[in-house]
């Protein structure tokens, strides 16, 4: 399976530069839904595209405005999402792991102060 060396890799990256792994995950999967986001969005306005033009406008009268065209996709409208998503994964992965450190810190205090 082809899916297995990617899960290997996945977590020995993870173990080595936890930051950037999920910085890097983030930004790829922002990426991602912008691409499903815009394709899924090319085959509405495709679909609503030939409808009227194979359906509705042979049969109106003059003077209405035409359908838009469909949407072009926008590859820097995609790096823009991963360059946000890889930007925020990266803030979101130190505050997660300074807040972690907290929570320890308080679960320890707290145990000690119970204890004494």
């Amino acid at each position: 399976m082809a899916s297995i060396p990617i899960v290997r890799f996945y977590q020995q990256s993870f173990e080595t530069h936890p930051y950037w792994t999920l910085a890097f995950t983030n930004g790829a999967l922002n990426g991602l839904g912008d691409a499903v986001a815009q394709l899924s969005q090319r085959v509405v306005s495709l679909s609503s595209y030939f409808f009227h033009q194979l359906l509705i406008k042979p049969v109106q009268l003059g003077g209405t405005k035409l359908h838009e065209k469909p949407h072009i996709y926008d590859p820097l409208r995609t790096l823009r999402f991963f360059c946000f998503g890889f930007g925020l994964g990266l803030v979101f992965a130190i505050i997660r792991q300074e807040s972690a450190l907290t929570v320890y810190e308080r679960a320890c205090y707290w145990t000690l102060e119970f204890l004494s």
